[in-house]
């Protein structure tokens, strides 16, 4: 009988390690599955305001899904060559609102905000993009370089450009037969 115990308990050992390491393998795979990462934009050194940033300034790093800022960045080509607005820390997420330049859809000093409507737009168009503004006049066809798009929807855009692009674009959109706004290459 002693035996027949022994036999038994072996065979209860083995059952509960297996089923130990199914339980164990089955919460690794739930934490694993529902912990996940995302890349945002950081900075590896301190950025004061109106800093420049450059290509060793920033770096991607992967990070929880839930701790990601919802305006934080995550392509650094989205974050070279702007200028800083505030303090940025070492290791922070870089979020649009701490950037001015053209990388980004913020105001520099001296750009004002253009409402378009009954457009024709290139299509995909989107923020941040740079356009040609072409009229099509009754005295002929003008174009206007130097604005980039702030917002594009359906035959609306909002351009972006400094005080006296947008007062020639004004200038040469009244009384137009149609406005182009398209995409420069």
């Amino acid at each position: 009988m002693s035996v027949f115990t022994k036999k038994n308990s072996k065979i209860r050992l083995i059952v509960a390690m297996i089923l130990t390491l199914l339980a164990g393998g089955s919460v690794y795979y739930y934490l694993t599955s529902i912990h996940q990462t995302v890349p945002v934009v950081v900075a590896t050194r301190d950025l004061i305001p109106n800093t420049i940033i450059e290509a060793s300034d920033v770096r991607v790093e992967n990070i929880s899904k839930d701790s990601k800022h919802k305006l934080a960045i995550s392509d650094t080509k989205q974050v070279i060559g702007t200028r800083t607005k505030d303090m940025i820390y070492k290791d922070m997420q870089l979020i649009s609102s701490q950037l001015s330049g053209t990388n980004n859809n913020s105001l520099n000093p001296g750009e004002t905000l253009l409402p378009l409507k009954d457009v024709i737009a290139s299509p995909g168009l989107r923020a941040g993009n740079q356009v040609t503004v072409t009229v099509v006049r009754p005295e002929g066809v003008f174009s206007v370089e130097g604005a980039r798009i702030y917002q594009a929807k359906n035959n609306e855009v909002v351009l972006v450009a400094d005080r006296n692009k947008v007062k020639q674009i004004i200038e040469v959109t009244a009384d137009a037969k149609k406005i182009y706004v398209l995409l420069r290459r």
